[in-house]
């Protein structure tokens, strides 16, 4: 009965002490928009994941905040969060409006490829989109 125990209690502590990629880019994120927002304490709603996977996780979210005339500005944003090579921490934010979000990028990029070449099934549409975000983290981001 003490082995069961024993066990039980170290699966719910490694369950607890896991590090998801989900949480570590919610917290980043929060400080990511805390800092870049005139407003001291901007409000976050609508968190939504686009996009994930082990090492990489698109966030999409709406951020209200104060603006510089004294009014509240609403805007919509995508985080790009991801573990590069030797655990490096890279962010991307994007405030979103006029311009298209990394993934519609992406989907553009993917069909644009598979038209041109329609028989070759080596391309697959996950694959390019973690090509497409590593390179927005390399040419854009921040390391954090």
């Amino acid at each position: 009965m003490k082995k069961y125990l024993w066990c039980l209690i170290c699966a719910v502590f490694m369950c607890a002490c896991s590090n998801d990629i989900e949480t570590e880019a919610r917290s980043h994120m929060e400080n990511a928009v805390k800092q870049l927002a005139k407003d001291p304490n901007p409000h976050i709603s609508d968190v939504e994941i686009v996009f994930k996977t082990k090492d990489l996780i698109v966030l999409q979210c709406i951020i209200k905040g104060m603006n510089s005339y004294g009014g509240y500005s609403t805007s919509n944003v995508e985080y790009i969060y991801g573990i590069m090579d030797k655990g490096k921490r890279m962010e991307s934010v994007q405030i979103l409006g006029e311009k298209e979000s990394v993934l519609e990028r992406c989907e553009k990029i993917y069909q644009t490829v598979k038209a041109e070449n329609p028989d070759d099934d080596s391309f697959d549409r996950e694959q390019n989109m973690i090509m497409q975000l590593t390179l927005e983290l390399c040419f854009s981001g921040r390391e954090v």
